[in-house]
């Protein structure tokens, strides 16, 4: 009895040996069929990036197999590149390919040791800027920005003060006349969490805590607005919203 049960056994293992190698042979044979070569591949949500650039990370083209493809490393081989923030890949079977990209969006450039990057809405430094791209961001610098590595290996702006900073830019991208975001040219923080703002018409020096930013950007923007509608713009030479609890302190030039 013992014996039979060993044969069957046998018999068993051979069996789902040939299927495997049956089934495997299959699979390779269909991966070389022409019947799923691919004869349209779809790209949607680029602005950034390419459609050229994301055929060449994906490493697909007309002649690849759409049931050949490893689509967990496509998807992580494309989501490596600085602009784009998630992928989706579907196979539309039998050859057609789409790929939908969803980019960051740059809200600043911040200044590191190593260069210029481009800063998203959750502080990730995710590329470096090249002159041949749109560079009209506010820059932040200063000691009183650090970074650190995620898990993921992301580099990630560190500060105490950075999700007030970055609210503060928001705002000014609503299209408040007196201080919208094209007329921020640079925040400055320093190892003391003071932060200093330049404006892009004018150079004189903007000086405010990191705290409250959505209070600052109110005040600071009525102060402008006055300033402007005054056209007393050209006598300032300092600002001071951290002045007091409640009060802006206008610098102005010696009008003799």
């Amino acid at each position: 009895m013992g014996q039979r049960l060993l044969v069957l056994g046998a018999g068993f293992v051979v069996v789902l040996v040939l299927c495997f190698v049956i089934v495997s042979a299959g699979y390779r044979g269909l991966c070389r069929s022409d019947f799923f070569q691919i004869s349209e591949i779809e790209i949607q949500g680029c602005r950034i990036t390419t459609k050229r650039q994301i055929l060449d990370l994906a490493g697909v083209n007309v002649h690849s197999n759409l049931l050949a493809m490893n689509i967990k490393a496509m998807k992580k081989q494309l989501e490596a590149q600085g602009w784009i923030e998630r992928v989706e890949i579907k196979r539309d079977w039998p050859n057609r390919l789409v790929i939908a990209v969803s980019e960051r969006k740059a809200v600043a450039i911040v200044n590191l040791k190593d260069g210029l990057y481009f800063l998203d809405r959750r502080g990730i430094c995710f590329a470096r800027t090249r002159s041949s791209e749109d560079l009209d961001f506010p820059v932040l610098s200063g000691k009183g920005f650090g970074v650190v590595n995620t898990d993921n290996g992301q580099i990630r702006l560190s500060s105490e003060y950075l999700g007030g900073i970055l609210g503060f830019i928001r705002l000014a991208g609503n299209g408040n006349a007196a201080l919208p975001r094209q007329n921020i040219s640079e925040i400055h923080l320093d190892e003391n969490d003071n932060a200093v703002l330049f404006l892009a018409d004018h150079a004189f020096p903007i000086y405010f805590t990191g705290a409250d930013m959505k209070l600052r950007y109110s005040r600071l923007a009525r102060v402008l607005s006055w300033l402007y509608k005054k056209k007393k713009i050209a006598d300032v030479l300092s600002v001071r919203v951290d002045y007091l609890e409640n009060k802006t302190l206008v610098v102005m030039s010696d009008p003799r």
